[in-house]
This record gives structure tokens, C-alpha cells and sequence, in this order.
């Protein structure tokens, strides 16, 4: 139906037609159209991506009986992102690339999807949401430097459903996985042109070279002896849903490896000075926006 250099979109009135036409729900058709995307602040997305196995996924939802989160709970899900960029990541300082990112036009991209689709479904939006960020750089539609894509798994049963969305090790092994085969994909395809002294190589097999992609999740914890809760550099990687964040390599290799080690470490420093108590308390405030 689509394919990864070109995929196609609906608006919002195209699937509330399709939903009139085929008698079901728009919670179930948005969890079948699974790249959920928000350009601009509203009620509900502003596009779907259509599944490229949308038939089969239509069935299952069928079978099964899942439904989506309702369009508000996803809202909820793309605000809480924002927040913990802005209100936890800037806040903190966490990473020197946020505060830009926030306050640049059209630069931030979140794409969220419905967990109970699987792995295999969000590799597939990750690589689509690569190509797309590729593109949109490239063009200078957004300022490479700042552009940044979050792909999101929402649980499949209420506003909390983070908790319910992939268990955090099967999350961290799949982005790392994920990570390694698109290194290989480039490595390979850079070794073909060699081979073969052709100077085109498709997109898709380069997307190792062009795009760094990173893991977060709300149960994140680092391998470090004691309770994993008590120690506070977790929340250098915690975030309110089961998160892969895309950006484009080139920033990073340009900033350079010394400064890619100071970052790590303000960020142990900052963050040991907080001490769990308070980064909890302020991650549930401003993040979560639950009150004690």
C-alpha cells in the first residue's frame, strides 16, 4: 500500500469518512492508521499514516476486540512528551540541543502509536519517521541542527499507559537491536558501492549514517549496583512513555566527542545533586502533573 520513500497520509476528515463508510469507531481506525502525528497544538492528530499491513492489522483489531486511546489521551500522551522536554530535560539541562528545539518552528515531531501493534510495527515507523526527518532537513524545511522526531508506544488501556506499554527491558533490546542493524545496513551498503563503484545508494540503507536514535522509558534504570529506583541518573533516560527519539547524526559528530563527555558528565552531576527524592517530586509535578 505504501512504501518507505513514500508514505501515505490521511487528514483527520479522510479518516472520520472512512469511519462512516466502514462502520468502525475512529479510536479502532487511528490504532489501524498508526503514525499518529502532530504538527500543531489540537484536540486530535492532525494526520495518520496509512499501515502498509493495515488490512491484516484492521482484522486483528477486529478479532481481538483492542481499541485505541481515545484522541484526548493521546493529546495527553504528546503533552506530557512536551512537558518532559521543557519543563524536566531544559529544565534541568540535560540536553543543550532541547531549549532550541523547543522554541524553533515546526522542529519537534511526535509520532505515537498504539503498543499492542507490536515491535515490528514501531521499527517500521522509526525507519519511516528517519527518512522523513532526512527529508525535511535536507530541504532546510527544519533547521538540522534542531530538528527532533519522538516515536511513542501508548498502553492499550487508559491515560497511565505507560505502565502497560512494553516492559523495559524488551523495549531497551529492541531500540538497541534496532540500533546495530541499521549500523550494518550502512556499513553493507557503503561496502556494495565500493564494490561496484556506484555512487547511489537508497536512503533506507543509510540510515545508520544519517540518524541517532535513543531509548527512553518511564521504568528506565542503568545496571549499577543497588535499588535501581534510588539512583537518580535514571532520570537522565525516563520518560513519561516508551520513547525512541530520532536526530540527525551530523549534529552530534559536529559537536565532537569532548563535548558529548561533558554533557554526561553535567548531567551525572546535576542529577546526583538533585538526588531521587526531588528529581521524583519534580517529575511527577511537572511531567505528570500529579500532586502530592
Amino acid at each position: 500500500m505504501t512504501n518507505q520513500d513514500n508514505p501515505i497520509w490521511l487528514t483527520s476528515n479522510v479518516i472520520k469518512a472512512l469511519s462512516q463508510e466502514t462502520e468502525t469507531t475512529v479510536e479502532r481506525l487511528a490504532a489501524v492508521h498508526l503514525d499518529v502525528t502532530y504538527y500543531q497544538k489540537s484536540l486530535e492528530p492532525t494526520m495518520y499514516r496509512i499501515n502498509r499491513n493495515s488490512k491484516d492489522v484492521l482484522k486483528k483489531a477486529i478479532d481481538t476486540q483492542c481499541t485505541s486511546a481515545t484522541p484526548l489521551i493521546i493529546q495527553d500522551a504528546a503533552d506530557k512528551t512536551v512537558r518532559w522536554c521543557s519543563e524536566f530535560v531544559q529544565a534541568l539541562n540535560l540536553c543543550p540541543w532541547a531549549k532550541l528545539s523547543l522554541q524553533s518552528h515546526n522542529a519537534i515531531r511526535i509520532k505515537i502509536m498504539n503498543q499492542s501493534i507490536g515491535t515490528d510495527a514501531m521499527e517500521q515507523l522509526i525507519r519511516d519517521s528517519a527518512l522523513e526527518l532526512i527529508s525535511l532537513t535536507d530541504s532546510g524545511d527544519v533547521d538540522v541542527n534542531v530538528g527532533i522526531t519522538f516515536v511513542i508506544a501508548l498502553g492499550n488501556d487508559d491515560v497511565d499507559a505507560g505502565d502497560q506499554a512494553f516492559a523495559f527491558e524488551e523495549f531497551y533490546n529492541f531500540a538497541i537491536d534496532l540500533e546495530d542493524r541499521m549500523f550494518d545496513e550502512a556499513d553493507a551498503a557503503h561496502e556494495q558501492m565500493e564494490m561496484n563503484e556506484d555512487d547511489f545508494m537508497p536512503m533506507d540503507q543509510l540510515l545508520g549514517d544519517k540518524v541517532t536514535i535513543a531509548p527512553f522509558h518511564p521504568a528506565w534504570h542503568f545496571a549499577i549496583e543497588g535499588e535501581a529506583g534510588e539512583n537518580p541518573l535514571n532520570y537522565e533516560k525516563m520518560s513519561p512513555f516508551p520513547t525512541v527519539s530520532l536526530v540527525r547524526t551530523s549534529v552530534i559528530e559536529e559537536a565532537g566527542e569532548e563535548v558529548t563527555l561533558r554533557i554526561g558528565q553535567h548531567n551525572e552531576e546535576k542529577l546526583t545533586e538533585y538526588g531521587s527524592q526531588r528529581l521524583g517530586a519534580l517529575y511527577r509535578e511537572n511531567v505528570l502533573r500529579e500532586l502530592d
